[in-house]
């Protein structure tokens, strides 16, 4: 019968301290207090601590109590109490010791007596002589470990005394205990009611603090702490905003007005997102004030999906479009393809060009074939026809070939602003079957060749018939006609043709490319035949080039100009 507390190590080898009691009270609770003590919470109401060597402290209650473990201590409370156990840092027993004799006790005692006006206040201060900084440290960390306010300003009054007698010390640990004491004797107050210790409170980011008391809706003081702590306050003006649209009952503009007041009289602060009050704007129903927010988000990036969750999508397309950003005007593009009918979705991409040019852009990387509708929807007929033609640039089939261009020219005859293209399109289409026809009758491969080219190839086969026709049948200027034919010639070596095309009228490109041709060739004979009907002031030059040099003589004979 009885109980039995002990603390073992971890494998169970050693023992630390053992309680033995002899009566039967029933255990309710249990949580260490600082790294090597014990608490424990009995049914009658007694509380025993247990030390690390097996002494043991003993607090009677009313009711039993609840333990938290924490940190630095543990808490416990009930229903009537609310008390906080921890171990008296050595800091504050060097000071408050009685008989402690420690310099951090003396300059303590000394700043009690300047209180009191007594004399002998100097003499004490004076007697710590080079123990001062030790003191001086001792009394601020003493300050930080007491929760009580006036001994915390006692001890920061006594480490502000021994610091005026150091010629050098840096004040910024002192300062610091400063700040962080106020802020924590703000949290703890019983308006705030968040029981923390310094400890505690240095242990978490300063951001966790201000949550906690946003959860309590203390924005006030939060942003007031901000401020003073010198921390951006954007987490206390959202969840305040966020707070205002739940709690209001007003219609959009007014409670827009009064969020736009009260966030504009923010004095060197502003908030970098709206998107979280645009959320909480548009779940309370306020759709029009969570789009009026959304104006005032600077990413773009955050903006455009909360825009599209809210039904907005031209609205969303139009902000992704000033973003400049093409992988989000991407992602509304593929929402709305998913989202919309077909049509719908083409009206709305054809209404901004820059979404339509980059919709365009992926079909034609993906080769999709919803481009196709998506130009017969916004009656692009050029680009319909566009895409036609090039789908067929390597189509081997020529019947199949020119019937998709057919089906490309009719598309185009839609477009009154496209004539000349259509024209084009008409003489490719007769070039193709010719062709095609050309193919049969000469053996080459003409299809996909341009004009010029399939007129050198029949003209170089000695189809001299055939290519007069093409030059009819699709006006080729007099000029080209005569320097295609004139290479194909002397490509063939058909001297005799060559002759015949000189001789059949004056020559629209002259008798210098007949010559140019023949040396080209090495054929000197024939070329000059053609030097004497070349310019007198030219023949000199030709006939040299060629060797004939008797001829050149008698030329440039000819040719000298006699000054009067």
């Amino acid at each position: 019968n009885g109980r039995r507390i002990q603390v073992v190590s971890m494998d169970f080898q050693r023992s630390f301290s053992e309680y033995n009691s002899t009566t039967n009270d029933t255990l309710t609770d249990m949580a260490w207090c600082g790294s090597d003590a014990a608490v424990a919470s009995f049914a009658t109401g007694e509380t025993l601590l247990l030390g690390p060597f097996g002494d043991t402290l003993t607090f009677t209650h009313d009711a039993p109590m609840h333990l938290v473990q924490e940190l630095d201590g543990v808490r416990m409370f009930n229903a009537l109490s609310h008390e906080f156990l921890c171990k008296v840092s050595e800091d504050s027993k060097s000071v408050f010791q009685i008989g402690s004799t420690s310099p951090a006790a003396l300059l303590y005692d000394a700043m009690d007596g300047i209180r009191a006006h007594s004399s002998r206040a100097d003499d004490t201060v004076r007697s710590i002589q080079d123990d001062m900084p030790q003191a001086v440290d001792t009394c601020i960390s003493a300050a930080g470990s007491e929760p009580i306010a006036e001994l915390q300003q006692s001890l920061l009054r006594a480490a502000s005394l021994g610091k005026s007698f150091l010629p050098v010390y840096s004040g910024d640990k002192l300062v610091d205990m400063c700040r962080n004491l106020r802020v924590v004797n703000c949290l703890t107050s019983y308006s705030v009611g968040i029981p923390v210790s310094l400890l505690q409170f240095q242990s978490l980011p300063f951001e966790e603090w201000v949550a906690r008391l946003l959860n309590r809706n203390q924005h006030k003081l939060a942003a007031t702490l901000c401020h003073y702590m010198e921390q951006p306050a954007d987490q206390v003006y959202v969840h305040w905003a966020c707070a205002k649209i739940r709690s209001s009952s007003t219609d959009d503009d007014a409670l827009y007005r009064s969020l736009r007041e009260r966030l504009d009289a923010l004095q060197g602060s502003t908030i970098a997102s709206f998107v979280d009050i645009a959320e909480v704007a548009n779940h309370c129903g306020y759709q029009r004030l969570a789009i009026r927010l959304l104006e005032h988000e600077p990413r773009a990036a955050n903006q455009v999906p909360l825009l599209i969750s809210m039904g907005q999508e031209r609205t969303a397309m139009d902000a992704a479009i000033r973003s400049g950003d093409a992988d989000l005007v991407y992602f509304v593009i593929f929402h709305l393809f998913k989202a919309m009918p077909l049509g719908e979705f083409f009206q709305v991409v054809g209404r901004t060009p820059a979404a339509g040019r980059l919709f365009e852009r992926y079909c034609v990387e993906q080769k999709s074939p919803i481009l196709e509708d998506y130009y017969f929807q916004d009656d692009a007929f050029a680009k319909s026809a566009h895409l036609i033609v090039v789908d067929n640039l390597r189509e081997k089939d020529s019947s199949k070939l020119v019937a998709n261009l057919k089906v490309a020219h009719k598309i185009l005859l839609n477009d009154r602003a496209r004539a000349l293209e259509s024209a084009a399109m008409d003489a490719h289409i007769r070039l193709v079957q010719v062709q095609r026809q050309m193919e049969q009758e000469l053996g080459l491969p003409l299809v996909g060749l341009p004009l010029n080219e399939t007129l050198a190839q029949c003209l170089a086969k000695g189809n001299y018939a055939r290519g007069s026709k093409l030059r009819t049948e699709f006006k080729i200027p007099e000029r080209r006609y005569y320097w295609i034919k004139l290479h194909a010639l002397v490509l063939r070596r058909d001297w005799a043709e060559l002759a015949r095309l000189a001789n059949a009228k004056k020559s629209p490109i002259g008798y210098t490319p007949f010559v140019d041709e023949c040396i080209a060739a090495l054929q000197y004979q024939e070329a000059a035949k053609y030097i004497a009907r070349c310019e007198a002031s030219e023949r000199p030059h030709h006939y040299l080039r060629i060797g004939f040099y008797r001829e050149a003589a008698q030329a440039a004979a000819k040719d000298i100009d006699v000054l009067p």
